[in-house]
Order: C-alpha cells, then sequence, then structure tokens
C-alpha cells in the first residue's frame, strides 16, 4: 500500500501520516460483553477507519489500471484475457480461457 501510494506521488508528510496510522495495527474483539486481548494486524486496512476506504480505493484503482493495460497472462502454452467488473460494493477480475 505505501509503494503504491509512493508511485502515485504521495510522498512527506501525507504518506508519514498513513503510516503513523497504520503502524502496527491491532484489533481485539469483544466475546459474550469481554474485550479479549489484542493482537496484531499484518494486512489490509484497518476497518471502521475513514481513511480506509480511501486508500482500497487508490491501491484498487491502481491494479484495475494495471489489469487494463495487460492484453493477457500467458499459462502454459494458452493466452488468458483479464476482464474486470467494478461495482459499487464488489470487485471482480475475470480470467477467460
Amino acid at each position: 500500500m505505501f509503494k503504491t501510494l509512493e508511485k502515485l506521488g504521495i510522498t512527506g508528510t501525507y504518506l508519514n501520516i498513513v503510516k503513523a496510522i497504520y503502524a502496527k495495527p491491532q484489533a481485539s474483539i469483544i466475546l459474550n460483553g469481554e474485550k479479549l486481548k489484542a493482537f496484531p494486524l499484518k494486512y489490509g486496512t484497518r476497518q471502521g477507519c475513514p481513511l480506509s476506504p480511501l486508500l482500497f480505493n487508490i491501491v484498487l484503482e491502481t491494479l484495475a489500471r494495471a489489469i487494463r493495460q495487460t492484453k493477457g497472462i500467458k499459462i502454459g502454452k494458452e493466452e488468458l484475457k483479464l476482464s474486470l467488473t467494478k461495482t459499487i460494493s464488489n470487485n471482480l477480475v475475470f480470467i477467460y480461457g
């Protein structure tokens, strides 16, 4: 995620703020009214964080552009076409053979 932001020109103070927000993120679960011990998050964005949808969409759009520019991928002797479908609630990548 940070590399994608850097490639898009988001550097300096803005990138450092995002890194600070996402440095060593943790989550905890409330089970039967009791808060369990926090555990580290290794991937993704924080659920409920107002910044998360924006970061997700930035990274997803970068992936979508790469898919659109790729004519196909070769697996063995067969070349497969990639197709991207984006909706408000879902993002799908189709591979046609």
